[in-house]
């Protein structure tokens, strides 16, 4: 899954795509769009995907958790 993961990332227009969903609002990813997000459900994976995206671009770091 990590390996998958790191594919993605590293695929400009996929991070791009992933970033420009309206998951997180105003980029911030601690609150989320209920307005798109109707059924948190459904989009629990797209969201943390797009969390750990943002998260590998701003930090200054090696490893995510």
């Amino acid at each position: 899954m990590n390996s998958s993961l790191q594919v993605f990332y590293m695929n400009p227009n996929l991070r791009q795509l992933v970033y420009d969903l309206p998951l997180c609002i105003d980029d911030n990813i601690n609150k989320q769009n209920y307005d798109f997000v109707q059924n948190e459900r459904h989009f629990n994976i797209l969201l943390n995907i797009q969390k750990l995206f943002i998260q590998l671009n701003m930090l200054d770091t090696s490893s995510i958790e």
